[in-house]
């Protein structure tokens, strides 16, 4: 999974490493010079040829539920819901969609959403502290990272 962290310009440096079974590796790296696209404009229909090629969109992730500090007593249902949307800067990838978006609490997978809205039931939640996270997919692949998001279940 390659997760992508949006700059707003400059140069980036991809480096992959891959070890056999016997502990020897090698490495590719990639560098390539991202520059943001016009404002308001979508590299799908509005960039010339030139620029749309070199354009790649990610998914950007924002909570929606719950709120933060929303008291819950457990067991617990609590409806987690962000908005996923594309964001544009251009590099080297064509347009791109939202595929799906993931739910995760304390890195294990709740479940997944194919369109919005992305909102998933979580159920039966013990007392305790959480830390949710939501994964957005695009149909190219590429991979956005919601904030950690801390839910804490109590007893009373």
């Amino acid at each position: 999974m390659l997760a992508y962290q949006p700059i707003t310009g400059g140069s980036i440096r991809v480096a992959a490493v891959a070890w056999d079974d016997d502990g020897a590796s090698t490495t590719s790296v990639a560098t390539f010079t991202v520059r943001e696209c016009p404002a308001g404009q979508s590299c799908a229909t509005d960039l010339t040829a030139d620029d749309r090629e070199c354009c790649i969109e990610f998914p950007v992730i924002h909570w929606v539920a719950p709120k933060p500090g929303q008291r819950h007593v457990g067991p617990a249902t609590i409806t987690l819901e962000v908005t996923a949307s594309i964001a544009q800067v251009t590099a080297s990838i064509a347009s791109d969609t939202i595929s799906a978006v993931e739910f995760f609490a304390n890195e294990r997978l709740l479940g997944r959403v194919a369109k919005p809205p992305f909102r998933y039931t979580w159920s039966g939640i013990q007392p305790g502290t959480y830390y949710v996270t939501a994964r957005a997919r695009t149909e190219l692949g590429l991979v956005g990272e919601s904030d950690v998001h801390t839910i804490r279940v109590t007893t009373h």
